[in-house]
């Protein structure tokens, strides 16, 4: 972990030796031949390359892009704001810290100033000018949303990083072209008819010119086809009383969402007969799997 160091004026006094329970770095490894002012200012310098020379190390950066930051950190005034504030304290609220500072109120404890840069714990916190670019080679691989974010977090923070890293996946072209497509939700099974005709399905088909209109039992899987002259609710009503009349009136008839079935005579119709109308899920007619299952069945009988 990088310390923070804060330089105050020192006031030199002599100690003996059995009295210093911790040996310090100044009276065991002094520069020889100098002033005690120049031995202080000596240590100051060898702390500070030392700290250079961690901070490199810690988040593998070159020496020209660590030099680049530190340029970037000087001329950003928001982070100028955010070292003053872990120089001189923050306040006790956040809405008494400078506006431009508030961003980082939530992590002022793990905040922390090194050598011109400003610190999240081991993480150094980019300047605005510079975070595009830090995405850019981050998401150089197209290793994805998470695989981006496990690099950065590696070394790197701003506040709203993991949007910002997002958002650009996500207008990312090639990224796009190759994307997983979301997993289909479970197909649900209707419940099982306890007793005949309790429980129809109803679908239209075309062959050879002809409009049939097709039936199906859902506990037996009886099939019932009658030929209709035209499309609309009004034929289709016709067909369907003749049917129930013949077998019965069903307690459910499901159907699609075809326009012929959810017309308001449709709806008229089930509510007068006293069955409840049932239609698939928009756009995928598969819900309505016995009635298209019956029209494949007719196809090919009628086909023979």
């Amino acid at each position: 972990m990088l310390l923070h160091l804060q330089y105050y004026p020192l006031e030199v006094k002599y100690v003996k030796g059995k009295h210093m329970y911790i040996a310090d770095t100044l009276s065991r490894a002094f520069y020889p031949n100098c002033s005690k002012n120049s031995v202080f200012v000596y240590y100051l310098e060898t702390v500070k390359n030392e700290a250079t020379t961690l901070i490199g190390d810690t988040l593998k950066i070159t020496e020209y892009r660590l030099q680049e930051i530190k340029a970037h950190s000087g001329s950003d005034s928001n982070l100028q704001a955010v070292a003053k504030m872990i120089r001189e304290g923050w306040p006790d609220a956040r809405n008494k810290a400078p506006e431009c500072a508030r961003a980082f109120y939530n992590y002022r404890d793990e905040l922390h100033t090194e050598d011109g840069l400003v610190f999240k714990g081991n993480r150094l916190i980019v300047p605005k000018s510079l975070r595009k670019q830090m995405l850019d080679i981050a998401h150089q691989g197209h290793i994805g949303v998470e695989g981006c974010l496990r690099r950065m977090r590696e070394a790197l923070f701003w506040p709203g990083m993991s949007s910002d890293l997002k958002a650009l996946v996500q207008q990312c072209d090639a990224c796009l072209s190759i994307r997983d497509l979301p997993p289909k939700e479970p197909m649900k099974s209707h419940e099982f008819a306890l007793r005949p005709w309790s429980k129809v399905g109803a679908d239209l088909c075309h062959i050879d010119n002809r409009i049939l209109l097709i039936v199906a039992d859902y506990f037996s899987s009886f099939l019932g086809v009658s030929r209709v002259n035209n499309t609309t609710s009004t034929a289709i009503v016709r067909e369907l009383q003749i049917i129930f009349s013949r077998h019965g009136i069903p307690d459910q008839l499901v159907t699609d969402n075809w326009p012929q079935f959810t017309t308001p005579e449709f709806r008229s119709f089930g509510k007068t007969w006293s069955f409840e109308h049932i239609t698939s899920s928009p756009r995928y007619a598969q819900s309505n799997g016995k009635a298209k299952n019956a029209v494949k069945i007719v196809k090919k009988m009628f086909t023979k």
